[in-house]
This record gives C-alpha cells, sequence and structure tokens, in this order.
C-alpha cells in the first residue's frame, strides 16, 4: 500500500486528532513483554533486558510485537558484537586483487545492521522524535539521579 501510513486510533486520541466519522476497527492487545529469545546473542538479550522493561512502564509492547521487537534486539545486538570486532579506522578498509581500496565486508555489515536498528527503532518509541508524538502516563515514581548523593 502506497502513502503514509495509518496511525493508530488510540494516538489520535492522544494527540487529540480524532474522529468519530474516520475511526478504523482496530484490535485492543495487552500491554506485557514477551519472552525473550533464545537465539539472541548475549548483547542483543542484554538489550532486551535494558529497553522492555521500559516499554512495557510505558505502554509501548504487547506480547504480539515478539518477532518486531526480537529482530531490533537481534540486529542491536549484531551490531555491537561486529563493531568489537572492528579494532580501527584502518581495519574499514580493504584492497582489491588490484590494489584498490575499499570498504571492508565487516564495515558494510555494520552499517547494515545500523540501517535496520535505526528502521525499527521508531516501531516502539526508541528515538526523541518518535516520542514527540506519545503522550505517555507519568510514573508514579520519579526517578533516582544518579549524580543526586555525590
Amino acid at each position: 500500500m502506497a502513502g503514509r501510513k495509518r496511525t493508530p486510533d488510540a494516538l489520535k486520541i492522544i494527540k487529540g486528532t480524532f474522529r468519530k466519522d474516520q475511526a478504523h476497527d482496530q484490535i485492543e492487545v495487552d500491554v506485557g513483554v514477551p519472552d525473550c529469545p533464545d537465539w539472541l546473542n548475549s548483547e542483543g538479550k542484554k538489550y532486551w533486558s535494558d529497553v522492555a522493561p521500559f516499554l512495557q512502564e510505558n505502554n509501548l509492547i504487547s506480547v504480539c510485537d515478539l518477532s518486531s521487537f526480537s529482530l531490533h534486539c537481534d540486529s542491536y545486538g549484531l551490531f555491537v558484537e561486529v563493531s568489537k570486532r572492528i579494532e580501527n579506522l584502518d581495519s574499514m578498509i580493504d584492497a582489491t586483487p588490484q590494489g584498490y581500496e575499499v570498504q571492508s565486508v565487516l564495515a558494510q555489515i555494520r552499517n547494515k545492521l545500523w540501517d535496520q536498528v535505526m528502521k525499527s527503532k521508531d516501531a516502539f518509541g526508541l528515538s526523541p522524535q518518535a516520542r514527540s508524538s506519545i503522550k505517555a502516563e507519568p510514573t508514579k515514581e520519579k526517578p533516582k539521579n544518579q549524580f543526586q548523593n555525590i
């Protein structure tokens, strides 16, 4: 389908742009964090455990988001692993048999993974721009400032 992505009615209500004459029948899903898949690498699992509670606290994830969030965490975890294998700028450059300098395979993989992370982050409100259109309910407790006791 070409054109703009459809905005969920719940988001229109939050933004104040909801109109009954343009409402769509939509399914309601319960908020909850799906189980972290076993196949994620250690970096992906760490990212999952860091981000998933935040998403649940702000009603931005559901059990039915397993595949989308899994792929987002997988891309991030692989990005971190590939980044660790790139030691310096010189390791991002390879030479062809003819002697021309080209971007290394690791650099290409890293760039592709970063593109995947950046494209999937907005689906979960993981960027300032994506969060700017979401009105989250304030939490009951204010987060502690880690520098407050210094």
